[in-house]
């Protein structure tokens, strides 16, 4: 069972592998996982959330679109879309960007949408909760912790 972020390529198709016995699983259609399946081929470039179980056979997996982005005045655009994209770092389980801001504000979304977004204070931000002011122009390093995808905490610091 694998449950987590992946960044995935339309131009690099993929497969799993069972580290425990070495078969490879790939697309055994209608988002089922067969042993020596075909390699399945991602619709977008991007962070994804994936979910995969070949715990009986066929197996399932499933993947959706998890792009964290940061979005407000502050930012190269704006309040509009697209977002400018985070990074994600499995090994400290955050997502960051450098990036050039304005005087202004910043809020973190997923997905260039409203639907889930992240605001307040920098030590706990809350689903739809106020902008986060950026005080003085310059380049930043921003690191966002995302708790139960649902609060999370932030660094926000000139570099």
């Amino acid at each position: 069972m694998y449950s987590g972020y992946v960044k995935l390529d339309p131009l690099a198709p993929f497969t799993f592998s069972n580290p425990d016995d070495g078969k490879v699983y790939g697309d055994g259609g209608g988002g089922s996982l067969i042993e020596n399946g075909a390699a399945i081929t991602p619709s977008a470039d991007g962070w994804h959330s994936m979910t995969a179980d070949i715990s009986s056979l066929p197996g399932t997996f499933e993947y959706s679109a998890y792009m964290i982005g940061l979005v407000g005045s502050a930012t190269p655009n704006g309040w509009d879309t697209p977002d400018q994209k985070m990074d994600y770092d499995a090994q400290s389980g955050k997502w960051y960007i450098e990036i050039d801001l304005i005087v202004g504000e910043v809020k973190f979304r997923k997905n260039d949408g409203w639907a889930w977004n992240l605001g307040g204070e920098k030590d706990n931000l809350t689903q739809g909760g106020a902008n986060i002011p950026i005080s003085a122009a310059g380049r930043y390093r921003i690191t966002l912790t995302i708790i139960n995808d649902a609060t999370g905490t932030c660094t926000i610091d000139p570099i």
